[in-house]
C-alpha cells in the first residue's frame, strides 16, 4: 500500500469479516511501501488490535511486485491470496478461491498418488529377485508372490519391502511427498490352499494390520508346491 491510509482499515475489516465466516486459521500481511501518509500509522494501530494482522514497512519504494514478494516472504500458511490495497481485488471472492483451491487439491492429488504407486511398483520390482512376482491386486494395493521364501523368513522379506517402500518419494508441485508407512499383509500356503483361499487370508491379514492406509502391499511367501498365480 502506498499512501492509501484511507483504506487500512476498511480493507483489514472486509478480510476479517470474511475469513472468520471460513471458520479457518488466518493471518493478514500488509505491506507499507514507504507511504508518506498515515498509511503505517493505521497499521501499527491494527497490530497492537490484532495479532493475526502484521505488516511489512519498506524503506525504499520498490513498486507492486517487490512488494507482494516482501509480503509472501513474511507469511506463515500454505495458502496465499494477495489483494491491492486500492480494491481492485474484491475480499468477498476469497471463499470462491479456496473452493476452488480445494477442487483443484482434489483432482491433482489423485494424480500424485498414482504417481507414487508407480514409484512404489519399480521399488518392488527392484527389491525382489527375479522369480519373484508383483503385480497391482487393485487401486491401491500390490499382490507379491515371493518363490521359495520360508514361512520364519518371510517376516525379515517384509520388513526389507516395508522399509524399501516407505522411502519412496516424488516431487509434486515444488514439494516432496513420502509414500509413509506401509502396511502389508501375509499368508503363506497350507495343505489344501487354492488361490481364492490363500488370497482370502491375505486380505483378512491385510485387513488386520492397518486398513486405512493409504497404499498397502500384500506378501504371499510361496514354498515350492504352492498355488500358482
Amino acid at each position: 500500500m502506498h499512501n492509501e491510509e484511507g483504506n487500512v482499515v476498511p480493507l483489514y475489516q472486509d478480510i476479517s469479516k470474511v475469513m472468520g465466516r471460513l471458520d479457518r486459521p488466518y493471518e493478514i500481511i500488509f505491506v507499507n511501501d514507504v507511504s508518506t501518509d498515515a498509511s503505517m500509522a493505521r497499521m501499527k494501530e491494527l497490530h497492537c488490535r490484532d495479532l493475526r494482522f502484521h505488516y511489512v514497512d519498506l524503506e525504499t519504494n520498490v513498486g507492486e511486485n517487490w512488494a507482494l514478494l516482501a509480503g509472501v516472504s513474511k507469511a506463515r500458511g500454505n495458502v496465499l491470496v494477495t489483494i491491492d490495497g486500492d480494491y481492485q481485488n474484491d475480499p468477498a471472492y476469497i471463499p470462491a478461491l479456496l473452493d476452488e483451491l480445494e477442487r483443484l487439491r482434489a483432482n491433482y492429488g489423485q494424480e500424485a498418488a498414482h504417481s507414487m504407486l508407480r514409484v512404489m511398483a519399480q521399488t518392488l520390482e527392484h527389491t525382489l529377485r527375479p522369480t519373484d512376482y508383483v503385480g497391482r491386486w487393485n487401486e491401491d494395493q500390490f499382490l507379491t508372490v515371493l518363490t521359495g521364501c520360508s514361512e520364519p523368513g518371510l517376516p525379515a522379506v517384509c520388513d526389507r519391502i516395508r522399509k524399501m517402500i516407505a522411502g519412496d518419494s516424488i516431487e509434486w508441485w515444488g514439494a516432496e511427498l513420502f509414500a509413509g508407512r506401509v502396511s502389508l499383509g501375509t499368508a503363506f500356503p497350507e495343505t489344501g490352499d487354492t488361490v481364492e483361499t490363500l488370497l482370502e487370508r491375505v486380505q483378512h491379514s491385510l485387513g488386520t494390520v492397518c486398513n486405512s492406509q493409504a497404499a498397502d502391499a500384500a506378501a504371499v511367501g510361496s514354498g515350492g508346491e504352492g498355488p500358482k498365480s
